[in-house]
């Protein structure tokens, strides 16, 4: 294998940009949060994904309509440091919370709980506190100065977290200047499963709260932290169902905690305090009538009813004074009673949030934000006479949260606000998709008129707008492609079962912004791989394969090609000769996208009630929301191609290799014309083995490839003339397939070489300028670079060199897993020497020179080792160079897609 030089010694190290980070939230509880900026609105949300932390901000299109788009990933080194065993699954962030301004917890699927701290550089340093068996459901922290003689350089953490199994609080020390944390204890709270936990200072005391996630009889559990040591003092009992949810609001008079469970309820607890001196020391220990937290019998949790009474005392405790003496004892009595019972939502109540700022909106000094599995976001607020009622709700109530097969029914996850201003609510629905409304006020009146109406009746005055949602797969992406003629844009397909478009909205001096602009396809199953076969004759063409046995081609309907018109600023193909439907249908009985308006009404009615009929049409100008994407932005099903017996596996066209560099001029035009389209299946014999060439203008199989593989084929890659294709997979034999010009023998195999691996081939492709040129890389960790001559009417293909990507995983080189060529090469010492981006199984990419010609005897060079943070977590599925139309273009986009959701862009300038 050959040495490979260091990108140091390179004269063509490329500069490196991402520009487009695209992943759905996480499906858990307790997974988007922010982290506070200035007050003007400056603040940063925060999402899970997979196994993966998310930064976003928010961003203008044309200086009105807010764009929320990642601007930095978090990635766990612990993930990727410990290889996942056959059969196990990479383990997943289940639980997230930010605390303070430079801090977020994150807790995993495995059982690990990890903190970020950001240094004064924004800087994010990654500490693994600790690692058990099962699964955090929950995760709460909170950061204390260490007044102590000589520690003015260490703060106090706790992190409290909740599993299946009971709670555990972790005690922290971390030191200001290095940025280094050390647990220094961690006890265990209680042996019952839990939901969800909070913490908040109470006088000179720490008070942690468990919700408990028993089959009934729930409970809130209060304890009180005397320095680290933690005192039960009581239990606050009602909900019937998991207590899902906790926070807290505060005044100078008395604290209130709202809580929120399945049984679809929300109860507000007052914590009210008074001080009173006492004659004796305090006894702080445990009622000796306290009930065991797994006895769902007690004789508290009997009757239900009686739990509902409002202003009874539930608790009762004391702290004492921190200024205390021996002559003059002084302790703080506080009393908690129920304050209210929310009753509105008819599902399982998510999440609970006090909003932050709710005073000039609405004249409220306390407004609650609940979500919902009701497919519905309330805010309440208190009347003059203190009942609570909702004010405001956002969300779908009764409709849908997206397309009609493949999207959320369920409903919210969770819901929270901005805490600066709490002009932006996000609500993370369970298909991924986090939904933003911004406030604004609908009246012209004057602030002084508005503040003189009764609070119900300004409450009419506020208006929350929907704006374009931060969206993404919530499955592993499989396949992606680029639009063939100019790559105008880029299509992905999912374990989500959705086909999703993006395109960039604005080209300036700053990064473009890549957004969510149409939904091709939402099917019944998984979607495995996706062709491009858009040309000059007929633009926005594409052929997608699924678990199932059929590929089917979709065309772009006009509401595609106007929203592209709109967002790029100048005529597009709107008006082209090809007869275009408006938008297509899902009918309510298939998975195929139709061309009629048959089950228009069904869809209308469901959109009807937010704008969402109107909100994608040809007279838009608006980019669309998640209800959009999911049932107006479909491709019309123009028709399907029969013959595999089992799974589609892999697709490729000829137009993704001829149209990808401008360099390459092919020696026979007559090719340009004909398109082609290779997939395969599934397979475990030589039968269905067999590679099937579509001509899909004609609608029928051209040839059937056969004699050439004897298990799944796993790649196929077309050379830029059409020449040649090259197919490889599981039985790790390279083909080279070679036309032959005859109508009823399209290709035959010319050439083919037994274990060119010592393990499975996962991705061939050929160099787009250079028909002679292929490359080939497997899960044994090496790449190999493939010289074919066809001179005398023979075909022979040469190793020209190979080699190992220089990430390693326990001392081995990783599996390669996507391999994709430059479009344009690098010069070096009067040498042409093509550039292969490389994707790893552990995520990483990375890009090396390697030689394209025999006589060039250097050693292949790596010249960009993508950052950790910009790479992916999980397998890299695909990697795909977008088209380039000039040759001076210096600026290549590379996008990425991986089994951890991500779907990536980076800028590489040589």
């Amino acid at each position: 294998m050959a040495e490979i030089s260091g990108p140091e010694n390179s004269t063509h190290s490329p500069s490196f940009h991402t520009v487009h980070q695209g992943a759905a939230a996480s499906s858990f509880r307790h997974a988007v949060d922010w982290i506070r900026g200035n007050d003007n609105g400056n603040d940063t949300l925060v999402y899970a994904s997979n196994a993966l932390i998310y930064l976003a901000e928010r961003r203008l299109w044309k200086k009105e309509e807010p764009v929320w788009t990642v601007r930095q990933t978090l990635r766990s080194s612990f993930v990727e440091q410990n290889p996942v065993l056959p059969g196990d699954q990479r383990p997943v962030i289940s639980a997230m919370s930010v605390f303070g301004r430079n801090g977020i917890a994150c807790g995993f699927s495995n059982g690990t709980i990890a903190v970020w701290i950001r240094s004064e550089s924004l800087l994010w340093k990654e500490h693994v506190l600790s690692t058990a068996s099962r699964s955090i459901g929950s995760i709460c922290p909170t950061v204390h100065p260490n007044t102590a003689e000589g520690n003015n350089n260490t703060e106090t953490l706790f992190v409290l977290a909740g599993t299946s199994a009971g709670a555990t609080l972790y005690t922290c020390h971390i030191s200001t200047n290095s940025l280094t944390i050390v647990v220094q204890d961690t006890v265990s709270l209680l042996d019952s499963a839990v939901c969800s936990c909070s913490f908040q200072q109470h006088h000179s005391s720490l008070l942690a709260l468990i919700g408990t996630a028993n089959p009934r009889h729930n409970k809130i559990w209060v304890y009180r932290l005397d320095g680290t040591t933690p005192h039960l003092v009581g239990t606050l009992s009602g909900h019937e169902d998991w207590i899902t949810s906790m926070d807290w609001w505060h005044s100078t008079e008395y604290s209130l905690l709202a809580s929120a469970s399945q049984d679809a309820r929300i109860r507000l607890w007052m914590f009210r305090t008074y001080t009173e001196k006492v004659t004796s020391v305090l006894d702080d220990t445990v009622p000796d009538d306290m009930e065991d937290p797994d006895d769902d019998l007690s004789e508290g949790n009997k009757d239900g009813v009686e739990e509902d009474e409002e202003g009874e005392s539930r608790i009762e405790f004391a702290v004492p004074n921190a200024s205390q003496n021996s002559n003059n004892l002084v302790q703080h009595v506080t009393k908690v009673t129920l304050e209210a019972l929310l009753v509105g939502h008819e599902e399982s109540v998510t999440c609970v949030k006090w909003h932050t700022n709710p005073q000039p909106m609405y004249g409220y000094d306390k407004l609650l934000i609940s979500s919902s599995m009701d497919r519905a976001i309330m805010l309440w607020g208190p009347t003059l006479e203190g009942i609570w009622t909702p004010l405001t709700r956002v969300g779908s109530a009764g409709g849908i949260l997206g397309g009609s097969v493949g999207s959320s029914l369920l409903g919210y996850c969770g819901a929270t606000i901005n805490p600066s201003n709490g002009r932006y609510l996000v609500g993370q629905a369970y298909g991924g998709s986090l939904h933003i409304w911004t406030s604004e006020l609908i009246s012209q009146q004057q602030e002084e008129e508005l503040n003189s109406l009764p609070l119900e009746e300004r409450a009419s005055f506020v208006r929350w707008k929907a704006t374009p949602c931060i969206t993404g797969h919530f499955g592993g992406i499989t396949d992606l492609c680029w639009e063939t003629s100019q790559g105008e844009y880029l299509l992905t397909v999912s374990n989500d079962q959705t086909c999703r478009l993006w395109a960039p909205i604005e080209e300036s001096d700053k990064d473009s912004i890549w957004v969510e602009l149409a939904r091709p396809q939402v099917h019944g199953y998984n979607l495995t791989s996706i062709a491009s076969i858009s040309s000059v004759k007929h633009k926005h063409l594409m052929v997608t394969g699924a678990e199932e046995k059929e590929l089917r081609v979709f065309d772009a309907p006009r509401t595609t090609l106007c929203m592209l018109q709109t967002i790029h600023g100048e005529a597009n193909s709107v008006d082209d000769d090809i007869e275009r439907v408006d938008r297509a249908f899902i009918p309510s009985l298939g998975l195929s996208n139709k061309a009629s308006a048959a089950d228009r009404a069904e869809e209308a009615d469901a959109m009807e009630g937010e704008g969402g009929s109107d909100a994608f049409s040809l007279t838009s100008v608006k980019l669309p929301l998640e209800r959009d994407l999911g049932v107006a932005s479909l491709w019309p099903e123009t028709r399907k191609l029969f013959g595999h017996n089992t799974e589609l596996f892999c697709l490729t066209s000829t137009l993704m290799s001829r149209t990808a560099s401008p360099l390459y001029e092919p020696k026979t035009k007559s090719f340009f014309s004909d398109v082609l389209v290779a997939s395969s299946c599934k397979a475990r014999d030589a039968e269905a083995a067999s590679v099937r060439l579509w001509d899909v203008e004609a609608g029928k199989c051209a040839q059937t490839l056969s004699g050439g593989h004897k298990s799944t084929v796993a790649t196929l890659s077309f050379s830029p003339d059409g020449q040649f294709l090259v197919s490889s997979g599981k039985d790790r034999r390279l083909c080279l397939w070679k036309r032959t010009g005859s109508p009823g023998k399209l290709f035959e195999l010319s050439w083919s070489k037994d274990t060119a691996h010592k393990r499975i081939i996962w991705s061939v492709d050929f160099c787009p300028y250079d028909e002679t040129i292929l490359t080939s890389g497997s899960r044994d960790g090496c790449i190999k670079v493939w010289k074919i001559d066809t001179q005398d009417l023979t075909t022979q293909v040469t190793e020209l060199c190979q080699f190992a990507p220089s990430f390693k995983i326990q001392q081995k080189p990783d599996s390669v897993t996507a391999l994709a060529f430059a479009p344009i090469p690098v010069h070096d010492d009067r040498q042409r020497r093509g550039v292969i981006a490389v994707g790893l199984e552990s995520g990483r990419i990375e890009l090396f020179e390697v030689p394209t010609d025999s006589l060039d005897d250097t050693p292949p060079r790596l010249v960009l080792a993508f950052p950790p943070d910009a790479c992916h977590i999980d397998t890299v599925t695909k990697l795909a160079w977008q088209p380039l139309r000039d040759t001076a273009q210096t600026k290549l986009l590379l996008a990425s897609s991986s089994m951890d959701w991500g779907c990536r862009i980076c800028e590489i300038s040589f």
